[in-house]
């Protein structure tokens, strides 16, 4: 009478497991080639720096960043003179720099996400 193999006992098998090629530590020649057209360092940093952390370098996102912050603080300052003229002026400016800040930090964050979501990464 045949006896049948159990699924654990066919995989304890005396016969020997195809040997996987070795590769060696580091990018191959092959990696290179493929690499080289997918984009520069600097596209692979903007996806990191937008996606993970880092410091953002776009021109475009600065020039942004800085005219909401001025916008702000004028914005600011024209609140905090309605109230007090010489403390609310000061207080309405320092609020409306640390507030500009924080929201286009936030408008960039949801905009650049957004961006990723959909696949580009410029």
């Amino acid at each position: 009478m045949k006896e049948e193999r159990t699924d654990s006992e066919a995989e304890q098998t005396d016969e020997p497991h195809p040997q996987l090629p070795r590769r060696r530590a580091g990018p191959t020649e092959e990696d290179e080639e493929t690499s080289e057209g997918s984009g520069s360092g600097r596209d692979a940093y903007n996806v990191v720096s937008d996606t993970v952390v880092g410091v953002n370098f776009r021109f475009s996102d600065n020039c942004f960043q800085a005219v909401f912050i001025f916008v702000s603080l004028l914005l600011g300052v024209g609140i905090g003179a309605l109230f007090a003229i010489p403390e609310g002026l000061l207080i309405g400016g320092l609020v409306g720099l640390i507030g500009g800040l924080i929201l286009s930090g936030a408008v960039l964050m949801v905009y650049r996400g957004i961006r990723h979501l959909r696949g580009k990464h410029d």
